[in-house]
């Protein structure tokens, strides 16, 4: 099933679009046009149902994951020091990860 884009103002109403680029040309046209109305989103549609397991399953993962040590940079000493080379991108997924969750769905 093709996932359909829509442009989206403030208020929830919906303009149906060909596709992504198309979805956000129409956001940034309305913007300009109906600024009352603004701002104006590019979105797909999801099921509430099918994101809430998601936000479900993210938690429970980083919940359960082994241990990531803490901090012990010494890039100031010899960069790129051992720890940022092994865990700095894990530590930023995770830091993401737990921003999405605590924002939890509220508007952005």
């Amino acid at each position: 099933m093709t996932r359909k884009w829509y442009s989206v103002d403030q208020h929830g109403v919906a303009t149906l679009c060909a596709d992504q680029e198309d979805a956000k040309a129409v956001a940034e046209g309305s913007n300009l046009s109906f600024p009352q109305n603004a701002p104006h989103h590019a979105v797909q549609l999801a099921d509430a149902a099918k994101l809430t397991l998601a936000r479900g399953l993210l938690r429970a993962l980083l919940d359960n994951m082994p241990g990531i040590p803490d901090p012990d940079c010494s890039c100031h000493l010899s960069p790129p020091c051992y720890d940022c080379t092994e865990y700095g991108g894990i530590r930023e997924i995770i830091a993401d990860a737990e921003a999405y969750l605590e924002k939890d769905g509220r508007d952005e």
